[in-house]
Order: C-alpha cells, then structure tokens, then sequence
C-alpha cells in the first residue's frame, strides 16, 4: 500500500474495464441509445409534455441530449470504442517512434535529423491546433478511410517526441561498459536490441505509454472526438 499512486491508478483502470465491459449490460444503461423525442411528465398535478434535452432524473441521470439520448447511456456504451481507439492511436505511435528511436541511437545519421526535425515540427504549435489542421485536409476529410487517417495522423503528431525520448535512453545505454562489450565481441546491432536494448527499456517504455495514453484522451476529448 506505500505505492498510493498506482493503486489509485489500477483502481481507475479496473473500473473503465469493468464499465466498459459491464456496464452496457446493466438495467439502468440503454445499449440501444433510443432516442425519446417527447416525454409526459407530471407537474403541478397537471400531465404536461416535455421536450429534451431533459434534465437529470431518475431515469436519466445525467440528463440527456437534445434528441433525447440518455446522457450516462451514451458515456458507458461509447467506452469501449473510446478505450479502443485510445489504444490504437498510442500503439501506433510507439510502432513508429521506439524503432526510430533505436535507429537514431548513435545521435548521428539521417535518421537523427529525420526525428529531430519531425519533433521540432510538430513541437511549433500544440498537439491539438496541430491534429486539427491535419484533419481538416480535404484529402483526409473526404476520404474513405477516414479513420484510419485519423488514427495515423493523431499518433504521428508526438511520434517525433517518443523517438527523441527512446534515442536518449539508448543513447545512454550505449556508453555502458556491457554495451561496450558486447559492441567489442562483434554482436550484430540486431543481437544488442533484442538482448539489451528491449529488455532494459521496457518497464521504462511501459510506462510512458501508459501515460501517452492519457494524454491522447485528453488530445480527444480537445478535438471534441
């Protein structure tokens, strides 16, 4: 119990696993999202008609929207597909920037100026102003695969600063003197990544995502996604 901060953390991750995977299921969540365009309520002893959005009740208790979709409904049943997506943008985003990254170690080459330049781009202005004007091309707006593009283009945006931020970790791992030894004995690059780099990297690489998926909800719930 002295790791206050992550029990609070797997506490919130256990109940968005729960919700999103319960919580469609549970009697007072409408998984069909119906819409109820009016409503008789009693008022002043009288029955009078209401037009939504209605306001938060008993049966709805968040309210709703102004087609009448239950509000709480809505935020459960969209869970998974939010979570989801999440999961996507961020997977793809370290698909791009760890193997960079990697690449780029020895802080010299095309590669390096390739992610250095990527990361000074996108760093210009902030990741939602940057994600909006990407989106709003014509060619990804009208386009079939939308989403995909979506996806690509939300993980692309900070894949400059995960490459920069996994080229200093190896960078630093490769003037240690079991690093030097390996390079010594003649190891392919390939041996060293899979043997060395990974696994020392790993916990380290976890963590941030864990934390790349945070801000990409944030960078969402900005875009109004």
């Amino acid at each position: 119990m002295k790791n206050v901060p992550l029990w609070i953390g797997g506490t919130l991750l256990a109940f968005f696993v729960f919700v999103m995977l319960a919580g469609p299921y549970m009697p007072f969540i409408d998984k069909d999202l119906k819409q109820e365009t009016s409503r008789w309520v009693m008022k002043d002893g009288k029955q009078k008609l209401t037009l939504p959005p209605y306001k938060p009740s008993s049966k709805n208790w968040l309210g709703s929207d102004k087609r009448g979709v239950d509000n709480l409904s809505k935020l459960v049943v969209t869970a998974k597909d939010t979570i989801l997506l999440v999961l996507a943008i961020t997977a793809v985003r370290y698909a791009i920037g760890v193997p960079l990254g990697l690449i780029a170690r020895k802080k010299k080459g095309f590669t390096h100026r390739f992610i250095t330049f990527w990361n000074q781009l996108c760093s210009y202005l902030p990741p939602v102003f940057a994600s909006a004007l990407l989106l709003a091309l014509p060619f990804f707006l009208f386009s079939q695969q939308r989403m995909g593009w979506a996806i690509l283009i939300l993980a692309s945006v900070e894949a400059g600063r995960v490459a920069i931020t996994i080229q200093q970790q190896a960078h630093k791992m490769a003037s240690e003197p079991y690093m030097e030894a390996g390079t010594a004995l003649g190891l392919r690059t390939r041996t060293l990544t899979k043997n060395y780099y990974i696994p020392v990297m790993f916990p380290e690489v976890i963590v941030n995502f864990c934390l790349d998926m945070g801000k990409v909800m944030l960078l969402l719930g900005q875009l109004a996604i």
